[in-house]
């Protein structure tokens, strides 16, 4: 319900353009009123949060790397500010977003996939064989979105390799098979949506994958696996092809 955001971005030119493709996209449903780069080498994050909070916007979204959206994170906390921070589950853990109290309930996450303390049957064998590495960054209270894709997508090419029967194994074998693949089931990660590789979406990320992206937020009282404490919740679903459909990134209407 943030209508007037700040956006905090990487301090180079490509990035710079972020604000005109958002204000296309969302086409006055809200505005970007402030654009933060961070230069690299930066050491003190609350400026960032100053400088969003000098302009009353409602909230900011963080389009850094990972070490320096924490950084942005914890000044906000420091500096005890009301607004809410959007980034993602691909840089966010359940032991990092626990450790940040009640602060937390100021956070929005979006991702294509729940996170690894989601109830889904699928998500006991990727739980287990990921804490099976012993690797302390893919124990559950550690585990981040992006590591998860890989697991994600192994399952995606076994299903593909057993359906298609396949026994022997050529590069030109496997591009065939991607190619020919449709209705991969995703066991629920993706809610009720199959995957077909080779699908082209319409605009400019024509090889988006899944449409189906979700936002989440925190409750402290929300169950979770393995005695942990605390859970993110769904919060609003969102089509990939929808939300661009009639933007410069995306198929033009009708679409």
């Amino acid at each position: 319900d943030v209508t007037d955001i700040a956006i905090i971005r990487v301090g180079n030119a490509s990035a710079a353009a972020l604000i005109g493709f958002l204000e296309d996209l969302y086409e006055g449903e809200a505005t970007f009123p402030v654009d933060v780069p961070v230069p690299a080498g930066t050491t003190d994050f609350s400026q960032f949060i100053a400088a969003a909070e000098a302009e009353d916007v409602g909230g900011v979204n963080l389009a850094v790397g990972e070490q320096e959206g924490v950084q942005v994170i914890e000044a906000g906390q420091q500096l005890g500010t009301d607004l809410l921070i959007g980034t993602s589950l691909g840089s966010s853990s359940h032991a990092s977003v626990a450790d940040l109290g009640d602060f937390a309930s100021q956070m929005v996450f979006t991702w294509s996939f729940p996170p690894a303390t989601y109830d889904l049957p699928v998500y006991e064998a990727l739980r287990a064989d990921l804490a099976a590495s012993g690797e302390e960054s893919l124990q559950l209270e550690n585990l981040k979105g992006s590591p998860m894709r890989s697991w994600i997508g192994l399952y995606g090419l076994l299903r593909m390799i057993r359906d298609a029967e396949m026994t022997e194994f050529t590069r030109e074998g496997i591009t065939a098979m991607l190619d020919e693949a449709t209705g991969v089931p995703m066991l629920g990660i993706f809610g009720d949506e199959d995957w077909t590789p080779a699908l082209d979406h319409p605009g400019a990320y024509t090889r988006a994958g899944i449409n189906h992206w979700v936002t989440w937020k925190w409750d402290p009282d929300a169950e979770a696996p393995n005695g942990l404490e605390g859970n993110f919740v769904e919060t609003g679903e969102i089509n990939f092809d929808e939300l661009m459909c009639g933007s410069s990134l995306g198929a033009p209407e009708p679409c």
